[in-house]
């Protein structure tokens, strides 16, 4: 979804995400592509190569930005046929909402309808869903478990848009909202080449901040992971935030993972990692396998956090 601040988001943020509780399954958490096709159109196997071309290059992207990805199913791209025409989706008001939010009508819709493909199953936590609709849509939209994104889209990850030709920024527009889905917000500050913000449009040279680095390894849809190349070299949490080691440095940051303090790593010993952020004179104690953690400014030792090594 393109960065806004608007209510109708932070509505879909808050709406979606309690459907994703109502089971608890066993087996592997993988995502789940479909191209649904309304009733007046024809299921187009360039389409159908095009969106499976996408994922699995979003998926790639994932892996060499942070060592770490997600399971797709098999097939990887699921063709289901609506039984709704493709005027249907973005120009009737959604029983989601009740109509409310004009920009949401479409991914209303496309709820409605995957629920009545797919029945419990659209809502078991098991799955993340993207669907690709071949209908007009206001914009792509993510969150909670769900990727939803309408037929420019379709038509842009097929080298087809008239308007936005680079594929890129297409790709990017999918990783936007797979990120939406796995819980990732819009940067919280204006990092031009943030996948969170506009830099999806500078796909593949968008990046992620700590915050969504922290948030996708925490995740259990990411999965695939590369030992050699783990997000964070030791991760603590206690109950007001983190504390995140890669390499010699440190950052402290709040519960929702937004960066606080940045420390440099002075020394480690077998019971703790010492600190320091200098610009406050600072050092503190990191338990190495968790435990209480301690802090100063001169020469005596504070009880600080109760920290565990996750």
């Amino acid at each position: 979804m393109k960065y806004q601040h608007s209510l109708w988001w932070m509505v879909l943020l808050l709406a979606i995400n309690p459907v994703l509780h109502a089971q608890n399954t066993n087996g592997q958490k993988t995502v789940r592509v479909v191209y649904l096709v309304p009733a007046d159109r024809t299921p187009k196997e360039l389409y159908r190569k095009s969106i499976e071309k996408a994922i699995k290059e979003v998926r790639t992207w994932y892996y060499t930005t942070t060592g770490m990805t997600f399971t797709l199913s098999k097939p990887i791209v699921e063709i289901k046929r609506s039984e709704k025409p493709a005027d249907w989706f973005d120009n009737t008001p959604d029983q989601i909402w009740n109509g409310q939010y004009r920009n949401l009508w479409f991914t209303g819709n496309t709820r409605t309808e995957m629920e009545s493909i797919y029945g419990e199953e659209y809502n078991n936590p098991r799955y993340t869903w993207v669907v690709y609709v071949d209908a007009k849509g206001q914009t792509g939209t993510g969150g909670g478990g769900r990727a939803t994104l309408p037929e420019h889209d379709v038509l842009g990850v097929s080298g087809l848009s008239k308007d936005q030709p680079y594929i890129g920024r297409w790709y990017g527009g999918l990783a936007h909202e797979v990120g939406h889905a796995f819980g990732l917000v819009h940067a919280v500050t204006d990092q031009s080449n943030a996948l969170m913000m506009y830099g999806y449009t500078l796909y593949p040279k968008s990046t992620l901040t700590l915050q969504d680095i922290l948030i996708l390894d925490n995740s259990p849809f990411m999965n695939v992971r590369n030992t050699r190349k783990k997000a964070f070299s030791a991760k603590y949490h206690h109950e007001g935030g983190w504390f995140l080691k890669q390499g010699t440095t440190w950052t402290e940051t709040d519960k929702n993972g937004l960066p606080s303090y940045t420390f440099q790593q002075t020394s480690q010993g077998k019971i703790f990692y010492v600190i320091e952020d200098r610009s406050r004179n600072m050092q503190l104690r990191i338990p190495v396998s968790g435990g209480t953690s301690f802090w100063r400014t001169d020469g005596q030792w504070n009880p600080l956090y109760t920290l565990k090594l996750q």
